[in-house]
């Protein structure tokens, strides 16, 4: 969930803020796998993640008199990052891991918005364009430790990027 917040400064113009934060927490105590034989007595994983995201939205209406439907553009600039915690391994030999992570990212989502009421509208929007860039410090077993940086861009539609909201105007 990422609650949005936006002004309209002109007509069918927003700007605004979306904040959001997950947490993730996965614990396997006894595992095996006789095609590889792979056996992993324990693991443990305790990830949080939080952002914060300025973005700018431009509606287009469907139609001069119809006020139900527009399509939108929305362009964002994303910063937050994450901890994460991961413990595995046999209980004579337990390996642990620590990461932090910083995150950046601006993206284009093109989607519709169909208004119920004057106040109330379901919005769906689509990933199209964005830029990532990811940078990581991890640690593991409080002895060694390394730093990776990542950077992605994507020009195609993302179908694992689509967003289903409620949107609430005053």
């Amino acid at each position: 969930m990422s609650p949005l917040i936006g002004y309209a400064y002109a007509k069918n113009s927003l700007v605004g803020v979306r904040f959001g934060y997950s947490r993730s927490r996965t614990q396997l105590d006894n595992a095996s796998l006789s095609i590889t034989s792979l056996d992993n007595s324990f693991y443990y994983s305790l990830k949080h993640s939080y952002n914060a995201e300025a973005l700018w939205r431009k509606y287009i209406p469907l139609g001069r008199n119809n006020k139900r439907f527009a399509l939108f553009a929305e362009v964002g600039l994303a910063m937050g990052g994450s901890q994460s915690k991961v413990a595995s391994g046999p209980q004579d030999s337990i390996t642990g891991v620590y990461k932090n992570s910083f995150d950046v990212a601006l993206g284009v989502n093109p989607g519709i918005s169909a208004f119920l009421t004057n106040n109330l509208a379901i919005e769906v929007n689509i990933g199209v364009l964005g830029f990532n860039y990811s940078n990581t410090r991890q640690i593991t077993n409080q002895v060694i430790s390394g730093t990776t940086s990542t950077s992605q861009m994507n020009f195609k539609v993302n179908i694992f990027s689509i967003g289903l909201g409620a949107a609430f105007y005053l």
